[in-house]
């Protein structure tokens, strides 16, 4: 819904069919990866040890 609202569609549909697609799991197992990394880095983008 927060989409929907976002892209100012009339209706969720529009938003389900042109824009909400599925992830392979390969591709979502990759994302939580970059994420991990990304949260292990301080804030002056040092890894943190």
């Amino acid at each position: 819904m927060a989409a929907k609202g976002l892209l100012r569609h009339s209706s969720v549909n529009t938003t389900l069919v042109h824009y909400i697609k599925d992830v392979p799991e390969v591709t979502a197992n990759g994302m939580a990866q970059v994420e991990q990394f990304f949260s292990e880095l301080d804030v002056a983008g040092q890894a943190v040890q």
